[in-house]
């Protein structure tokens, strides 16, 4: 059962970061879908605590990676 669910932005990527944010998030078992929209890569997570997912952000930071959390209502 999905509890919550958060959309990351994620601005500037390239296949070296894009590499590294699918590891960081395989690593820890974090399921993600992942698409790109307009000119920014998305991600949206089920069920990862708000504090995970900025603890994560802090960490890909020294990948030089803009992630972005946002609250995530699927549209109908």
């Amino acid at each position: 059962k999905v509890s919550k669910t958060y959309r990351i932005v994620l601005k500037k990527m390239n296949d070296y970061k894009l590499f590294c944010i699918k590891q960081i998030f395989n690593s820890r078992n974090l399921p993600y879908a992942l698409y790109v929209e307009k000119e920014q890569t998305v991600m949206i997570v089920h069920n990862v605590s708000l504090a995970k997912l900025n603890k994560l952000s802090n960490y890909v930071k020294s990948y030089d990676i803009d992630m972005k959390i946002e609250n995530y209502d699927k549209k109908d």
